[in-house]
């Protein structure tokens, strides 16, 4: 559990449940997926040897990782999620770095880290689920060192998601579905998606020298392979997932049926890739 009563509760409720179990049981088809813009967002926040770090939202740990790998020597980093369940597969995978890579379980909005504490703030797809997310960014300023950064990558609009949107219509021809995305300002992985909303929170908050680079790509669905590991991604992973699984089981193999026809036109070598559309965002304090 984590280490405070979080005004997050559902979402603490979600990533220690469904959400955490499909992240643990599929980490390398989804790091797969996400993986290379994780790698783009790092490379943005240039992190160096010697310095501390904090990863926001770091889930299974793939990111914590690598940003180890890239403070050596001399630095250390944290590992922060909402999730313990994650947060076990974190430590079992991060074992054995040549820096100090710790996790603690804690609410990001709330968590009393030590003043000055950070170099660097980091987060891949983990900063946008706050209920206030003015309050959690100006938690995470005080954590940062005098002159320290953060940089995170964050989803933009879901009509620049392919890799969302496309499903969706397909699954929303066969059941009602809420869109991700509909409340742009609900916290979830699209609530980042408009630039000035962005830019708001940060200002709020006491960042400046903000920053905002789209970065556009193909996503690969599924972890790669086969169409069927791309629909299950769809029916068993994503943001349509819930939906999918209350409906009776006809209409659930009418929609995998129109997803694997649909699919089939987006296929490449390695699998079935789809578009995304990423803010790779940098401010200092």
């Amino acid at each position: 559990m984590t280490d405070t009563n979080t005004p997050n509760a559902d979402q603490a409720d979600f990533w220690n449940g469904p959400g955490g179990e499909t992240w643990t049981t599929q980490r390398d088809r989804l790091n797969a997926m996400l993986g290379p813009i994780g790698d783009a967002a790092i490379a943005r926040a240039c992190p160096g040897p010697g310095e501390h770090v904090l990863d926001v939202g770091c889930g299974t740990g793939h990111t914590t990782g690598d940003l180890a790998r890239r403070v050596a020597p001399g630095g250390s980093v944290m590992g922060l999620d909402i999730s313990e369940l994650m947060l076990q597969e974190a430590r079992r995978f991060n074992e054995g770095h040549a820096v100090p890579v710790r996790f603690h379980a804690a609410d990001a909005q709330t968590h009393k880290f030590d003043d000055d504490a950070f170099d660097l703030i980091f987060s891949r797809f983990g900063v946008m689920f706050f209920e206030d997310s003015v309050a959690a960014f100006a938690n995470l300023y005080r954590a940062l060192k005098p002159g320290g950064r953060i940089a995170f990558a964050c989803w933009q609009p879901v009509d620049r998601n392919a890799w969302v949107h496309v499903p969706g219509g397909i699954v929303a021809r066969h059941i009602p579905v809420d869109g991700p995305g509909k409340d742009p300002s609900a916290p979830g992985p699209f609530a980042f998606g408009a630039q000035d909303r962005i830019t708001g929170i940060l200002g709020a908050a006491g960042f400046g020298d903000l920053a905002i680079e789209g970065h556009e790509t193909l996503v690969l669905m599924g972890g790669g392979g086969s169409i069927e590991a791309a629909v299950r991604a769809v029916t068993h992973q994503g943001p349509l997932s819930r939906a999918i699984h209350d409906a009776p089981e006809d209409v659930q193999t009418r929609i995998r049926d129109d997803l694997t026809a649909a699919l089939a036109d987006h296929t490449h070598d390695d699998g079935v890739r789809l578009g995304a559309g990423v803010w790779l965002v940098t401010a200092r304090k």
